[in-house]
């Protein structure tokens, strides 16, 4: 219940304040798909894991909008996002949650993005909370059309470890982006 009410109080306050900027009422559709996962295990005999190239297939998906214009160049987005992907541990996962990414534009068409989804997530042997902070930069290859490369770590033993959740291992995973503002 705890993650479910955590998750409901951040949509709604997403909402809020998406409902109170008016500077930018365009949204953004964002997918994407994993291309590469690897685990931060300290010896090879304790793999085991599914990863590598192209081995944890799926489709995420972000709603986001800008929420506040921190300068001229700079905007804090936020948004839900919900999506399936095969997991470490040879399980479907689905997740639903928030989203929260400061976007940066570095040149006429290109932007750095820092953010991380937050919400829960299925396929571990149980619901649990997730949070999975990323980098990663764009370009424009048609208007209002980007693609991208995003690289998400996933804190599974870090941050389990904060709400008494146990994982062997924390992970990064190499995500292509594709998106379209609307």
């Amino acid at each position: 219940k705890g993650p479910v009410m955590a998750l409901a109080v951040t949509g709604l306050f997403a909402n809020a304040a998406a409902a109170q900027s008016n500077d930018n009422k365009e949204y953004r559709v964002t997918a994407s798909l994993p291309i590469a996962v690897t685990h931060f295990t300290q010896s090879s005999s304790q793999r085991g894991w599914n990863e590598g190239w192209l081995n944890n297939p799926g489709l995420i998906l972000e709603i986001d909008k800008v929420l506040h214009k921190i300068d001229d160049t700079t905007d804090l987005r936020g948004g839900i996002v919900a999506g399936t992907y095969y997991n470490s541990i040879y399980q479907t996962s689905v997740l639903a949650g928030v989203t929260f990414e400061i976007e940066k534009r570095i040149g006429e068409n290109v932007l750095l993005h820092a953010g991380t989804p937050m919400g829960v997530v299925t396929g571990y042997n149980e619901t649990r909370p997730a949070i999975a902070p990323y980098i990663g930069i764009s370009a424009e290859i048609f208007q209002k059309t980007r693609i991208g490369l995003r690289a998400q770590w996933l804190p599974l033993k870090t941050a389990g470890s904060m709400v008494g959740i146990e994982s062997k291992t924390d992970a990064l995973a190499a995500q292509i982006t594709l998106s379209r503002s609307f």
